[in-house]
């Protein structure tokens, strides 16, 4: 994901993410993945009482942190579970004196003959085999997390975002949920024992969300107005504009904060927008917030919609292809008069042109067939989402423009003319 490869729209060449390295998810501690110390400090041990708060269960025994080795080792037995015990063997590991390693799902970590934690991994089907003390098991979603275990977490993002860590700190330990779509990591710990995983440079949600030297583009709500957004990014500067269906633009000006994750943006005509880096119930990152755009207040909710490069001239959205934006979203907007006029519309496409509806794939070969064709290939939902669509902030790659998700794509041609050069039914 993120640079160089843009996140493209549900019918624009959709990049899909490849699954969980095997790095995180086999093998014993010492072969599978990498933990150094942390430099982030945390709050201090304070002896427990009760430390099946602290704990997992495993085959119907709670192993908990705090617990002596011959415990667990006790309760392994009576579950009839069969473990390897190990001494680290990496520098990276000499914090703990050994380990106990079921299969390539659980690792159990001892100091001074004391568990200061417990890992789980979500392979070799211990989705059945063990849960957290409230119940959360390998697989579970984001919403089971924080429905069980709430919304105070810290939030560390590696590998562009690709692994996510919810941290939740309690007083005698810490909890750690690693998530790619689904909890694949559990991670229970004393808190000063927190690892770090190989996942690559941690980044921050903003720089996720608002790429650096990107157009960043995003669907959403101002209002009641469904609309389009463009964020420019270069470092801590910030160009925005957004459209609505019916054509109505705005523009701003604004400077990211990136500690805090919010900027606001600005205009000429006192228009304002606060605006931050949000997590819905899903995990699903955004940006909310509100503000006034002619003097009224309004909310504006906004999901990324794709990315890509700016090009070498930041104020023509197209440079990274050689267009100009004014000719692009001039042509985008005689599709969209067009499209209801068959002989209009046909003078658009650059034939011969194939026209995909599903599995099917029909060649117009000229102008006359097309005209022929219309009202059999087009019916009223792709009339309707071409005659409503977006004229501006449209993606665009080394294939042209790419319209509503993917129905149409145009390109400019050696003539110096836009055509349209594919079709996709919705």
């Amino acid at each position: 994901m993120k640079k160089r490869f843009a996140i493209l729209p549900a019918g624009c060449l959709a990049l899909t993410l490849a699954a969980c390295s095997s790095n995180g998810n086999s093998g014993q501690p010492s072969q599978t993945h990498k933990e150094i110390r942390t430099q982030e400090t945390l709050p201090e041990s304070d002896e427990t009482e009760d430390p099946d708060n602290c704990s997992i269960i495993v085959g119907g025994e709670s192993l908990s942190i705090y617990e002596s080795k011959q415990d667990i080792m006790s309760k392994l037995d009576k579950a009839d579970l069969s473990y390897r015990e190990g001494e680290p063997d990496t520098p990276d590991e000499s914090r703990y004196d050994s380990y106990i390693y079921i299969g390539r799902w659980l690792q159990i970590y001892f100091l001074n003959n004391e568990c200061v934690r417990l890992r789980v991994i979500d392979v070799d089907g211990s989705r059945k085999l063990v849960r957290t003390d409230k119940g959360i098991a390998p697989g579970n979603t984001y919403s089971k997390m924080t429905e069980l275990y709430g919304d105070d977490f810290e939030t560390h993002l590696y590998d562009s975002g690709r692994y996510k860590v919810y941290r939740y700190a309690f007083d005698d330990c810490i909890y750690e949920f690693g998530t790619e779509g689904s909890i694949y990591n559990i991670d229970v710990y004393v808190p000063d024992q927190a690892p770090v995983y190989d996942y690559g440079e941690e980044i921050q949600e903003i720089d996720l969300e608002i790429h650096n030297n990107e157009h960043n583009i995003y669907m959403g709500k101002c209002a009641d107005a469904e609309v389009r957004m463009v964020i420019t990014r270069t470092e801590d500067d910030l160009s925005a504009a957004y459209i609505t269906r019916d054509g109505a633009e705005n523009f701003f000006q604004g400077e990211l904060k990136k500690d805090s994750a919010e900027f606001t943006l600005n205009n000429d005509a006192g228009d304002y927008l606060h605006m931050a880096i949000d997590t819905d119930d899903n995990g699903i990152i955004g940006i909310n917030g509100g503000g006034q755009i002619s003097g009224n207040n309004v909310v504006l909710t906004l999901n990324q919609d794709t990315f890509f490069p700016i090009g070498e001239d930041i104020a023509n959205y197209y440079s990274s292809l050689g267009y100009e934006a004014e000719e692009a979203e001039r042509f985008a907007a005689m599709i969209k008069d067009s499209v209801g006029d068959k002989s209009a519309f046909a003078k658009l496409l650059s034939y011969p042109i194939s026209i995909y509806d599903g599995n099917k794939n029909t060649v117009i070969e000229n102008e006359t067939a097309m005209m022929e064709a219309y009202d059999e290939l087009f019916g009223q939902d792709f009339k309707e989402q071409a005659g409503n669509m977006f004229t501006k902030y449209m993606f665009a790659n080394y294939q042209g423009i790419c319209v509503e998700d993917g129905i149409m794509w145009f390109h400019k041609e050696s003539s110096g003319d836009y055509k349209i050069t594919a079709i996709h039914l919705p």
